[in-house]
Parts: C-alpha cells; structure tokens; sequence
C-alpha cells in the first residue's frame, strides 16, 4: 500500500518543545493530574479559561445530559481572525465511558496547551489563526461523577431493564465489605470452574477438565430480587458508545431502544450536523488495560472494504501516532490482536462513535484506548495476569489488587471478598505524560485539515471600462476538501464556493457565485509538502475568471472575491480593478 513522506519539520523543529515549553499564566488554573474532577469542579475551571482568554475560548452547552448536566463544548480559536464556523475543524472529546475517566484530562489538556501556547509556539498560534477545535471534555457526566463519588459504576444514567424481568435497575451489585470498591466473591466449589494459581495463591486460573475444581465467582453482591442470579440488572445499562446510528444493532447489549435514544449521543450527532467544518475527530477512552491502543475502522469488516486511498490516509496519521506515543494499534478491529490475539476474526461492536464519523461523516476518526500499564516484563507484546499483580505490588503499592477477606454473605454463607480493584482509574504523573503525547496527535491531526486559500489574483484591461479579473485559489492543506472517500459515497463533501462582489461595476462574463468543485490535497501530487513546513512543491489549485464593466463616473472601481469550502475555511481578496 502506498505511504505518503511527510516533511515533518512539524516533528523536529516547529514542534520541538511546544507542550513543555510554553511558558504559562500563574494565575491560569490547570488540568490536575493527581485527581478526577467531578462535573461542577471541572465547569468552574472552564469558566475561568473563558474569563482569562475570552478571545481564545468560548463555552457553550449543547445539550443536557439524562440528569440535566451541561454538556459543555470549548471553542478554541484565536475569534480575531476568523469566527469559528470559517476555519476547519477539529473535534475531541472524553468521558463516554464512566470507568475511563481518563478521556477527560487528555482533552483538557490540548485546551490548555492552546491556550498557554497561543503568541509563544509558532505552530500553536498558526494552529490557534487557522483551526478551531470543539472539544467536550464528558460526553457522560452522569455516568462519571458516579463512578468518581460512588463504590458502584452506572454506564448511563437512564434506567434500563438489563435481564428483561419487567423491573429496572433492582439487582445492582453493592460493596458488601465497605472498601469502597466493587470486586467479586469467590466461593468453595468443587465443580466450580476455577483452582488457586501456581504462580501467586491470590490469582485464579482456570482449571483443566480432569481437575477438581476449587471456585466459582460472582460479583460482589446480593440477589436484590429473589430470581436466583446476582448482579443481573445493574443501575442503568445504555453504553452510550453502542448508540450511534452507524450499523446500530438492537440485540448487542447497552444499544438502548434505538439510535439516538439518550440525549448525550444525540447532542453530540445534531452538533456535527450543524457542523459540516469539522475534519477529524478523537474520541478518548481509558480502556488500555493493560496496554494502550488506537482504534480506528473498520470495525466490523475487514480493512480491505475501506477504500485504499482512505487506508493511505490512516496509515500516515498512525505512523505518527506510533512515533509520538509508542502507543499500539489494531490493524483493523475485525482482525483485533489486542493482548495477544484474544479472539477470532468478526465484528467487534456496532453502534461506535468513530465507526458513526468516518462512514457516515466522512472524517477520519480514531479512539485511543489510553490509560495502560507499563508491565510487560517479558517483551512478549501482552501483559499476563501475574505481571499485572507483580507491577500492583511493586508500582502502586497493591492498589490494584484486593487480598481475599472472609465474609459472611446473608444468602450464600460463607464467601470470600477480593481480586482485582477495576474502580480505580490511572492517575499519578504518570498520566500528565500520556496527556502529553497524545495532546501532540491532536494537533498534528488537526494540522492536517484542508486550507483553502486565493492563492493568486490577476487584473488585465480589455478596454477603457472593461476588465478580466483572474483567480487561482489552492489547498495548502494535507487533506483533500472533499476529506475522504467515505464523504464521498455518502453526499458529505461540500465544494469549494467563490463569489465575486463589485464596487462601481458589474460582472458581465462569468457567475457571480460559482462551484468550484474540490481540490485534493498537497499528500496527493506533492509527498514532500508539509503544512507551515515551508515546502516548495506547486500546491493543488484551480482558476477561475470574470469580465467586469465599471463605471467611469465613479470612484475607483473594485472587486471582492470570497473563496470559502466546509472543511477548507475561508479567504478574502480584495482588488482594485486597473492594470497590475
């Protein structure tokens, strides 16, 4: 498959520095990376950023959550050029699941970057003149203030009727022992499943069919309605990931009534639809456990039904993921190898958000699975239980991992309470780092946007009062404006537009409003370009013209011409209609 050079002086040169040094405000408040913040916290910390940068940031709710939460959205740009709805876009946004709450800091963290960069780094500032990034630091804020302030997690606060009894919500699990954290119960069995492990007695392996077993396990709990199952109906139960339009599937647990039935997934698509400038979009979850991964589509058919130049495309931009984050990527979600090929091939989940953006809007859309561990001992490329235990232990203290206590369940005598603690979240330092890198990716994605520009205009007379007016407009963007193939095959591709305004004169050859149709991109005919890297390659353009009648009574006739795209932004030319 072809792969496009880029001249990243972006990478070694421009971008050098840029997230370590810029230097900051210390009045600026700044993502915390040694907590989560709950929603109030964190809109206060927005609110501060709009009152310190009010031409940098603009807040605005989209939407409410299924509680009545805001769902914020920061605007970040520099509104002194252009408004944002003329420059390309970039969407982010973190928080769709409750137990990943990591999403949320990144996110903010490329807020914060912009704004403290913005007048000190050259490619921030460029970025901050010509971009706009829409960010939503929680897609879910019911789901994560409750897994922030609560033993138990909710996927979405709506209440669903998980098993189908006709009762919603009447079976959660519940922290039995008071921890603070849901685990699970190991009972004595000796049809049970499950033996002690030779590597550490604390873990449980499963046993051979010869072996007499010595453990079944249940979430930690009652059985809340008597049915004879635990556990079985949890608070909530719609995965708010699993509820956008795109190849939505009813009988795939947590895709709620139909697409679109929760208000937060809903927010989110009618903002695309109101903005067709948006680019490229990243949607960040926490579920690298143990690893970090990238995900990108397809997911549920093999990559061979992606068109290849879109392929080319994503393979570009992963290439740079993997230098900036030495983070891994699934090759395609239907050929998942995540830990060490855990599956077969076939669909992985129907419903995504990035599967929803790139086929049915036509943007390259990625979700970083950030947040893992740094516990492959043995370089095998996937981390084992026991490493896991052994990196608890000697990392973190034993946070992770909870000894086996006795307890004496009113239902089912005497059990065991323990194992492996999946309510905390990563946060230490070392998730500043991780911000980091992947604040870099951000932007690099961002850069990649189309540009439209007047990249040349020519005035020639053709008589006393009759001029031809001439203009090349070009791309200096990455992207084709058109974005993608998948914009193509589904009518969202929005072309280039020009418009021509006279003053003392009028357009006598030519439209005043014109389709141009699209220009590809520089990665097209030009491998060596870059954007902001100064390259010298001719850049994708088209030309078009006008004969214009002035009116000799007047003052000095001219011409305005307005060359703008969805997803390219906007440029202005102004011309004095007399020989050059």
């Amino acid at each position: 498959m072809k792969k496009y050079i880029l001249n990243l002086l972006f990478m070694v040169t421009v971008c050098a520095g840029h997230l370590s040094g810029v230097q900051s405000d210390d009045v600026f408040p700044r993502v915390p990376f040694d907590r989560y913040q709950l929603h109030d916290e964190m809109t206060q910390m927005l609110e501060a950023w709009q009152r310190l940068y009010p031409r940098l940031i603009k807040i605005h709710s989209i939407g409410k959550s299924y509680q009545g939460k805001a769902l914020w959205i920061l605007e970040v740009t520099n509104f002194d050029t252009d408004p944002g709805e003329d420059k390309p876009a970039f969407w982010a946004d973190g928080g769709t699941h409750p137990d990943e709450p990591c999403g949320t800091p990144m996110v903010m963290h490329t807020a914060q970057v912009l704004l403290l960069g913005f007048g000190k780094d050259p490619f921030i500032t460029e970025l901050m003149n010509t971009r706009v990034f829409y960010i939503l630091p929680k897609v879910n804020p019911d789901g994560v203030d409750y897994y922030l302030s609560q033993p138990g997690m909710i996927s979405h606060a709506m209440p669903w009727d998980d098993d189908g009894d006709g009762l919603i919500d009447e079976d959660p699990p519940e922290d039995l022992d008071g921890d603070g954290a849901i685990t699970v119960m190991r009972i004595r069995d000796v049809t049970g499943p499950l033996k002690t492990s030779p590597l550490d007695k604390r873990l449980l392996t499963v046993r051979d069919e010869t072996e007499r077993g010595e453990f079944r396990t249940i979430v930690e709990g009652i059985d809340n309605d008597g049915d004879g199952r635990f556990n079985e109906d949890d608070m909530g139960g719609i995965n708010v990931n699993r509820n956008y339009p795109y190849e939505w599937n009813p009988a795939q647990r947590g895709a709620g009534a139909h697409p679109l039935s929760i208000p937060e997934s809903r927010a989110v698509v009618e903002f695309f639809a109101r903005h067709p400038n948006i680019t490229g979009a990243y949607s960040v979850h926490g579920g690298g456990w143990p690893v970090d991964f990238l995900l990108r589509p397809p997911a549920n058919v093999p990559d061979e039904a992606l068109p290849d130049s879109d392929l080319d495309v994503y393979d570009t931009m992963i290439e740079q993921f993997r230098e900036m984050t030495q983070g891994t990527l699934v090759e395609g979600l239907y050929y998942d190898t995540i830990m060490g090929n855990r599956r077969r091939p076939g669909p992985y989940g129907f419903g995504l958000f990035f599967t929803w953006a790139y086929h049915h809007y036509g943007v390259f859309a990625f979700t970083p699975e950030m947040c893992g561990i740094d516990a492959d001992v043995d370089k095998d490329g996937r981390v084992s239980e026991m490493e896991m235990l052994r990196w608890s232990d000697k990392e973190k203290d034993g946070r992770y991992y909870a000894d086996w206590k006795p307890f004496d369940h009113p239902q089912l005598g005497r059990v065991e309470i323990g194992g492996w603690i999946k309510k905390i979240a990563p946060i230490d330092a070392g998730l500043q780092k991780i911000c980091e890198q992947y604040t870099e990716f951000n932007l690099y994605q961002a850069s990649l946007s189309p540009r439209i520009r007047i990249h040349s205009t020519e005035c020639t007379r053709i008589s006393d009062d009759v001029y031809k007016v001439q203009a090349t407009i070009a791309n200096d963007g990455f992207l084709p404006t058109y974005i993608s193939q998948a914009a193509l095959q589904v009518n969202k591709d929005y072309p280039i537009i020009v418009t021509v305004k006279t003053e003392n004169g009028s357009v006598v050859l030519g439209k005043t409003r014109s389709i141009l149709g699209h220009l590809e991109g520089s990665k097209a005919d030009s491998p060596g370009y870059f954007l902001f890297a100064g390259g010298s390659a001719p850049l994708p353009s088209k030309s078009i013209e006008w004969v214009i009648k002035t009116d000799k009574k007047e003052a000095q006739p001219s011409v305005e011409i307005i060359a703008s795209c969805a997803k390219g932004g906007k440029d202005i030319a102004m011309l004095e209609l007399r020989d050059d």
